[in-house]
């Protein structure tokens, strides 16, 4: 298996799965983001919540909530998953 790789397996509705997780790596930001945004953005992709990015930054989460809507309005997208969707060139709906 490949450094950093990791595996899980589950069962969803009576079938069994096994899956194999790789890191992607960061993939790059629009230019159109703030550096301030480009950072929360990356958290975001790590799978930080917003408590989480506030504490690691020293600010509020109603301030990483209000980065955060602005990054979808800047991006084009209306969640998380969307975003990771947009970012990293994933093709059709995202959920």
């Amino acid at each position: 298996m490949p450094r950093h790789a990791s595996a899980a397996r589950f069962v969803h509705e009576g079938k069994r799965y096994a899956v194999l997780v790789f890191p992607l790596g960061q993939p790059p930001l629009p230019e159109c983001l703030t550096p301030a945004e480009r950072e929360v953005a990356r958290a975001l992709l790590d799978g930080g919540s917003n408590e989480e990015i506030a504490r690691a930054r020293g600010t509020s989460p109603m301030t990483v909530d209000h980065q955060i809507t602005s990054i979808f309005r800047k991006v084009g997208v209306s969640s998380r998953a969307e975003l990771f969707a947009r970012l990293f060139g994933v093709a059709g709906d995202p959920r």
